[in-house]
């Protein structure tokens, strides 16, 4: 009879415990690799300095994962101006059509249905699972170009930071991870446990094997967002701030060195009158969590990011209570959250799946300032963009809709003689009213009863249109410069 040590036991039922759970996991992680997808897209971007043409069509690919209630997670970039999108299912050549059910273009995702509910037969959906430890291990699955086949890479969570997403220019939490990520990626679930614990965002330029994800309370916080069927944005405070770090200025604002937290300098407007936050308040602390010196809260134990993470991951109508200190004196005031990022801007951020404004008088085309026209500059465009333009480009709105409006370029003609090589002037004033955004401009020039138009710029520059001839012109302009509508504007 064979005699066995407990040890020699203990060893073998030990490898064997392991043995059978890695089996265990090879099985799971095939059920996660059937809910990937590979996803085609076809997308058109407007020309905003032709803003009635469009570009050439571009066909790209891109990664998703199906998730609960038969819908595919993706990034917004990857079906930014879409006209067609088409989806496959690992292992199967049929694409399937499908189509965008919302977009949150700030948090770079987005949420498609298909069309025939048969694509998703034989899938189990993936379950979002909890943000990993840093130096944890994650598996990244997708269709990187260069391949039909599903590409499967290994590496680790390395880092969680607040970071500019690319897609957006917004700042929120993402993790780096140092798996290889290529174009093509994007999209695609990173996987722990079976659960997807982020949504590949972007590569970083020039280094090895190093890229973004989504992390999973920005997930959430889309998906709860949508559940209602209505999407409605990540909310923003509404303030402008600044550290009180320097322990002269600590003094100086009658604050205790030992006590941290930031300055408000500014209350956007709609909010001054609502939210009891005053200019020269200090807030020490976010739904009870103490913001450090660097601007920072501790969301988990030993981890620390921007203390704007705890108002990023709230609901658009919802609240957050800070913790002020107003002339030496603790305030506790909560403030409800209805403002996005554009409502206060005077400049949009980048704006996709929408046509550009404009409308066509004597030949100038005028169309509203946006950072999708300034891009217009090439890739370096804070550095070209006429200096009017960039001066607006982080001015607060006084209220939600105001715009500047750019006289941006002439179609030839005998009307506009002697402004032939005016271009790119942000307009001031129409017979000497002035005007809020670029609807009530319009509405200007429409209503105009007089038989000249007088268009004042920014550098006191003043246009002056015969309203008769400008009439009896424009089909010969829009003739001769192929553009097919003399105005596309969307009324305020």
């Amino acid at each position: 009879m064979l005699m066995v040590s407990k040890t020699t036991a203990l060893f073998v039922l030990t490898m064997l415990g392991i043995l059978l759970s890695s089996a265990s996991q090879a099985v799971d992680f095939e059920d996660a690799k059937a809910a990937v997808v590979k996803v085609y897209v076809t997308s058109v971007e407007p020309d905003y300095y032709e803003p009635w043409s469009l570009m050439n069509p571009r066909n790209s690919t891109g990664s998703g994962v199906i998730i609960d209630s038969n819908r595919v997670l993706t990034n917004a970039h990857v079906v930014a101006d879409e006209r067609y999108i088409q989806v496959s299912k690992h292992g199967e050549a049929k694409k399937y059509r499908a189509n965008v059910m919302f977009v949150s273009h700030a948090a770079d995702l987005a949420l498609l249905e298909v069309e025939d509910q048969s694509f998703f037969d034989n899938v189990d959906p993936l379950a979002l699972g909890q943000l990993p430890k840093a130096q944890e291990q994650v598996i990244v699955l997708g269709y990187p170009v260069g391949g039909k086949s599903l590409s499967v890479t290994q590496g680790v969570l390395s880092r969680i930071e607040h970071i500019s997403y690319v897609h957006s220019g917004r700042t929120f939490l993402a993790g780096q991870i140092d798996a290889a990520i290529n174009s093509g990626n994007s999209g695609g679930p990173v996987i722990q446990d079976n659960k997807i614990v982020g949504i590949v965002m972007q590569e970083i330029p020039g280094a090895d094997n190093l890229g973004y994800m989504v992390p999973p309370v920005m997930i959430e916080q889309f998906l709860t967002d949508v559940g209602d069927g209505q999407f409605d944005g990540i909310p923003e405070l509404g303030i402008v701030s600044q550290p009180v770090e320097n322990p002269g200025m600590k003094t100086y604002l009658g604050l205790a060195a030992d006590k941290d937290g930031i300055l408000v300098k500014r209350v956007f407007p709609r909010l001054d009158k609502l939210v009891e936050v005053l200019p020269g308040d200090i807030i020490t602390a976010v739904d009870g969590y103490p913001i450090a010196e660097d601007q920072t809260i501790e969301f988990r134990e030993g981890e620390r990011t921007r203390w704007s993470y705890l108002v990023d991951t709230q609901q658009m109508g919802g609240a957050v209570e800070l913790s002020l200190l107003r002339d030496g004196q603790p305030v506790q005031v909560e403030v409800p959250l209805f403002e996005s990022a554009n409502d206060h801007r005077l400049v949009p951020l980048q704006q996709y799946d929408v046509l550009p404004q404009y409308h066509i008088v004597g030949g100038i085309v005028f169309t509203p300032l946006t950072v999708n026209l300034m891009q217009r500059w090439g890739s370096d465009w804070r550095q070209g963009a006429p200096v009017s333009f960039l001066h607006s480009l982080n001015k607060i709105a006084k209220f939600s809709g105001e715009e500047r409006v750019v006289a941006l370029r002439v179609l030839s003609g005998d009307v506009n003689t002697g402004y032939h090589d005016y271009s790119r002037r942000l307009v001031q004033s129409v017979n000497g009213e002035r005007f809020d955004n670029f609807a009530e401009f319009v509405t200007l020039l429409n209503n105009n009863q007089q038989p000249y138009l007088s268009l004042v710029d920014e550098n006191e520059f003043e246009l002056v249109i015969d309203v008769q001839q400008s009439e009896q012109e424009l089909p010969r302009l829009l003739q001769r410069f192929n553009v097919p509508a003399p105005s596309f504007v969307n009324p305020k």
